[in-house]
Parts: C-alpha cells; structure tokens; sequence
C-alpha cells in the first residue's frame, strides 16, 4: 500500500537485459562464470550468486578489457539490486574507466546515485549521457526520471515532450510523463498518456491501474491488475497492486491471497509485505500486521506507511510504544497521518 500512501519520487532504474559473447581467452570455468554474470538474476539468493561469479570472473588472468567492462556493469547492476549503492557506483566508475565514450554507462552510474539520494550527481551523469549520445530517446526519458525525483519539474517535463514529440509511441516517456503530471495534480492528462503506453508496454496497466486506485476508481483498477496478471502471470508487483484495489475497495478478505501470492513471487518485497500488513490491521489482526510491518521496515527502514501502520497497530494490540512509530513516520513524512486517515487508519 505504500504506493498509493507516499511520494513516490521513483527508483527510475534501467534494468536492461543483455547477452555477451565469451572472449576465446577466457578458461573454460571464467566463460561459466560469464555467462552466470550475465544472467538476469530474480530472487536475492540469485543475485548474490551473480555477484559471486562476477567477481571470480574478474579475478581471471588475462581477462580482455570488453568482458572486464561488461563483468564490472554487470556486477554494478547487481549491487544496486540488494541496495549497496556504493560498491555499485564503485563498479561503474570502473565500467567508465574502461569504456569512458558510452553514454550507457553514465545512465547505470547516474541511476545508481539516485536511488542513493544523489540527486545533484545522478544529473550531471545523465546530462553527460545525453552529450554523449543526444540521439537516444531512452536515455532522455531516463534523465526526465531523474530531473522529476530531483523536483526539476521543469526540465523533467521538457525531456519527456521532447521524447514524445520524436516517438509518440515512447512508453518509457509516457509513463514518466504520467507521474509528472500526477505530481502536479494532472490526473486525466497522467491517465492520457498512460492510455497511450499501455498499447505497447502492458506493465504500463500497473501504473495507469494505480492511478485509477488513488481516484478510487477501484473496479477499473482491478480490471487493469487483472489484465496484468493475464500477461504476466509471475508479477509480484501485479498482485501486489491487486492486493491493495480490493483491500482498499472493501474487499479486505479477498485481498489477503493477493498479497500471499506477491510474497511467494518475491519473499522480500518490502511495499507487499506493508500491503499485507495493511490487510491484517484492517481484518484486526493485529500481531500478524505487526509481523509483516516489522518485515517491511527491516528492507525500507523509511517506509512511512509501514512505520505509521505499525504504530497503529501496537496502539490497537495495547502497546504504546506505537506512539513512537507515528512521531517516527511523520518526522520522515509531515503529510502521512492525513493519507492514512484518507484510507481508515487513525489512532
């Protein structure tokens, strides 16, 4: 639920699938590891072994510059995925180092900073992507994120009409469009837009789903989740969101197997865990709500909606020292007791 309870000054990673052809030089256990490397990983446990084979494949003999660039961008990519920002950066700094001319580069690195809360830096790297290569649209639209997360308004919205004036069929710059306009209070131009995107990226009926769930539009937004579902029926994020429409339209038992489901998909997603805390606390279950907030916060420790939802929850089972909870999640975010009162959640 925290989607639809805070800002969402987004994660705009670029999450790229690659392949790589093995140098010849490599032995035959370093081309495993390449190739393991270069795998896109899922479940945290792949992740790590990911990195594993990265950093062996790094530390072969002879290893040709090519494949050192692609095992450190790889391995850098990686790292962001568990959230170590600095040796992810450190690996991309390496990544530039060796192929300094490639615009991709700063986009992994610029991305990498921005999810650090690096604004200023994550800028300057797309700024120098886009010299780099003024022609791609997607490293435009990519910077359009960033400017956005930067609060450059603006410029965010000049780089998305610019990539919309070449490609109107950019999903990318539609979507980041749409949550422009949406933090500028545009919801049908957001959902224009996101009409758009969806005829040719269906994970787009997410994000138009979710803005239709805040207009509490709940049965469109349940179609669109449900519509997500039949094309990737392995989305934890699909069921997720899902989770949260029926939740928030009433359907709060209904809801419950949504959120099992996105869990089993991804044991640690940190918005599924607080999504089904959030179910528990409406269903008055209040130590299982406490379980899953507890979870939530151990990946998000900022998590404003499940810091706020564990207080309420404490509060309800007896426990005052959900009071610090909720000074905690309103110190982080001011505006947090009004959204939870929106959807039912008081002390």
């Amino acid at each position: 639920m925290s989607a639809t309870r805070g800002p969402q000054h987004g994660h705009f990673l670029a999450g790229i699938v690659f392949t790589i052809g093995i140098a010849t030089s490599a032995s035959a256990g370093s081309a495993s590891d390449l190739s393991v490397c270069g795998m896109p990983e899922r479940p945290r446990s792949d992740v790590e072994k990911g990195i594993e084979a990265c950093t062996r494949a790094l530390n072969v003999p002879r290893i040709n510059a090519s494949d050192q660039a692609f095992v450190y961008q790889r391995r850098g990519r990686l790292f962001v995925a568990l959230r170590k920002f600095d040796e992810a950066i450190a690996d991309f700094n390496e990544v530039i180092r060796l192929k300094p001319g490639f615009a991709e580069n700063y986009v992994d690195r610029g991305n990498a900073y921005a999810v650090k809360g690096e604004g200023d830096k994550a800028i300057a790297d797309l700024d120098e992507a886009v010299r780099l290569d003024p022609a791609n649209l997607r490293v435009r639209a990519v910077r359009g994120n960033i400017r956005h997360s930067a609060g450059q308004l603006d410029l965010a919205l000049a780089d998305f009409d610019a990539v919309i004036r070449a490609e109107p069929r950019s999903a990318d710059a539609r979507v980041g469009r749409a949550r422009l306009y949406l933090r500028m209070a545009k919801t049908e131009e957001a959902l224009a837009d996101l009409d758009e995107a969806v005829k040719t990226n269906p994970g787009a009926l997410n994000v138009r789903g979710r803005v239709k769930m805040e207009a509490g539009r709940y049965a469109e937004a349940i179609a669109d989740f449900d519509a997500l579902i039949r094309v990737s029926p392995d989305s934890s994020l699909a069921y997720n969101s899902r989770c949260d429409a029926l939740a928030l339209s009433g359907r709060v038992q209904e809801a419950l197997p949504d959120c099992h489901k996105a869990l089993s998909i991804q044991s640690d997603f940190a918005a599924a865990r607080e999504s089904r805390g959030f179910v528990y606390l409406r269903l008055g279950q209040y130590q299982a709500a406490i379980e899953d907030y507890d979870a939530a916060l151990r990946t998000a420790p900022r998590m404003t909606a499940a810091l706020y939802g564990r207080g309420i929850a404490r509060l309800r089972s007896g426990d005052m020292e959900g009071n610090a909870d909720i000074v905690e999640a309103v110190k982080i975010e001011p505006a947090i007791a009004d959204r939870m009162a929106r959807i039912g959640v008081t002390p």
